[in-house]
């Protein structure tokens, strides 16, 4: 799980528990603009998981959670995305999408 660790790690000692949610390329403009990409059930395994290894089996936009948060408070609880470049998703392509939802 080195993609974890390096995620996790990424936001020092006093990073949150996350749990991880995998979407498909083409839902990218949707949790740019929103934070994520649906609203959680209450049933957290269907929803998110665990582990990033689960969540990038089902696509190559990843977002990170705060666990503490889900699923109440999704829409304030992104931790963050990683974008894989995979079903045609390219690096120049997601920057036009930043940049055009007014996301940093």
């Amino acid at each position: 799980m080195a993609w974890q660790v390096l995620f996790e790690r990424m936001f020092g000692p006093d990073a949150p528990r996350m749990r991880y949610r995998g979407t498909s390329a083409a839902d990218l403009g949707a949790v740019i603009a929103a934070g994520f990409d649906s609203e959680p059930g209450l049933e957290l395994d269907s929803w998110s998981h665990l582990r990033l290894a689960d969540a990038m089996a089902q696509g190559p936009v990843i977002q990170a959670f705060r666990a503490d948060r889900l699923p109440d408070d999704v829409s304030r609880a992104l931790v963050g995305l990683l974008v894989f470049e995979e079903e045609g998703l390219r690096v120049d392509d997601v920057r036009t999408l930043v940049e055009r939802w007014g996301r940093p």
